[in-house]
């Protein structure tokens, strides 16, 4: 059985897991790191000063998470 699996992943490229998978397609998007790097950095920016300013987490979150989605999404 187990040759059977090694046959099917190198016929396929598959690694055997989803996310091993999902890692290999997203690095075939050439754009998809440099817009995703940016976003990442400024989300975590943006998250602290707004967290240091409002000592509040759930707000700190919300800028976080929304300033990394239009960042990325502005990038690609």
């Amino acid at each position: 059985m187990a040759q059977i699996d090694q046959v099917a992943t190198k016929k396929t490229g598959s690694t055997g897991s989803y996310l091993g998978d999902v890692e290999q397609t997203i690095q075939t998007y050439p754009c998809f790191r440099s817009s995703l790097l940016p976003g990442i950095v400024s989300g975590a920016g943006f998250g602290f000063i707004r967290g240091m300013s409002t000592k509040s987490v759930r707000i700190a979150g919300n800028w976080t998470v929304g300033t990394f989605v239009i960042v990325s999404t502005a990038g690609w």
